[in-house]
Parts: structure tokens; sequence; C-alpha cells
């Protein structure tokens, strides 16, 4: 099997800043603004062994909250999926520090993303 493990979980909102100060006062978890990549800055961490990503919302791109699944071969891992029912979202994209993205939809149509971070 290409995919490893839920890696993260990515969130969208119109007030980024908002929903990550939220997060961080009401419930502990660390978001810090980053920016790397080719993304735009926004509020990310590592908290329990999962990577969280708060994002400005784009809705041609995103679901409110998109899962993260961690692939050893992405190419592989899109394949399999788009065979077994999956749509593309959004081509591969670049993150910056050996990490590449991709954005799919099931069956249903709930967006999830498949990541590969070079070793």
């Amino acid at each position: 099997m290409n995919v490893r493990n839920l890696s993260a979980l990515t969130f969208t909102s119109t007030d980024p800043a908002r929903l990550a100060a939220f997060y961080s006062e009401g419930l502990g978890i660390p978001f810090v603004l980053q920016q790397h990549g080719t993304l735009h800055a926004h509020h990310e961490c590592d908290w329990a062994g999962i990577h969280y990503a708060i994002l400005p919302f784009a809705p041609n791109l995103d679901a409110p909250v998109t899962p993260v699944f961690r692939a050893t071969d992405l190419g592989a891992a899109i394949e399999a999926a788009v065979s077994a029912g999956a749509r593309l979202k959004f081509k591969p994209l670049s993150l910056g520090k050996g990490m590449t993205v991709v954005g799919l939809t099931d069956p249903d149509g709930n967006a999830f993303r498949l990541i590969h971070i070079g070793e």
C-alpha cells in the first residue's frame, strides 16, 4: 500500500488568525504563523504526532476540514485513488522542504489530500 498514515489535518477559515487563536487558547494547540514553499503565510504546528494547518479559505479548493494522508509513492497513491473512484481536485503542489501535496475528493465528494514527504 502506498499510504502510511494520517499525516495532517488542515482547516480553512475566512479569518485564520481568529481560528488559530481559538484552538491555541481554547484547546492548547500551539499554532504559530509560518511561511514555506509556495504557500502564503498560514498557521501551523505539529502536535501529538499530527501536523495541523489553518489556511485562508479558497472555495474552489478547500473543505472546512481536510484529512491529509502520507504517501510513500505519491504517483502510485494518486493512481490507486483515482482508479478506485477519487477525482483530482488540484495537481501536485510543492510545499518546499521536500514536501508535495495533491488534493482529491472521494466518491462521495469529501475532500482529502495525499502528501509525500521526502526522507
